[in-house]
């Protein structure tokens, strides 16, 4: 289950394009570490039902090989310690896709 708490800071970060600092504790990631990242999408997954963010991943721990700065999908119920950081609006990444149809469910959006 997840915090309403935590998805309305996820909200507010999304609507108004403010870079967010997390944890992430995902029973399938061993790395706890701070995150910080762009929040561009809250949706409801169609398959499963489960709450996920899109966040374009900056700076900070990741359990991928991937290298940051790169897109990563976040459970919601996994996020925890989320501050809204007070550096000015992010610019939105020329790949993000918001009429893609993973947000046919959507929650919010850029």
């Amino acid at each position: 289950m997840y915090n309403e708490d935590i998805k309305e800071t996820l909200i507010k970060a999304i609507s108004q394009r403010k870079p967010i600092k997390f944890r992430y504790n995902s029973p399938d990631d061993d790395v706890t570490g701070e995150r910080i990242g762009y929040s561009h999408a809250m949706y409801i997954n169609y398959y499963t039902g489960n709450i996920l963010v899109d966040i374009y991943q900056t700076a900070g721990d990741s359990n991928e090989k991937k290298v940051i700065p790169e897109w990563r999908q976040f459970k919601l119920s996994c996020i925890d310690n989320i501050e809204i950081l007070a550096d000015k609006q992010f610019e939105v990444q020329k790949d993000y896709k918001p009429n893609s149809p993973k947000y046919k469910n959507c929650i919010a959006k850029i």
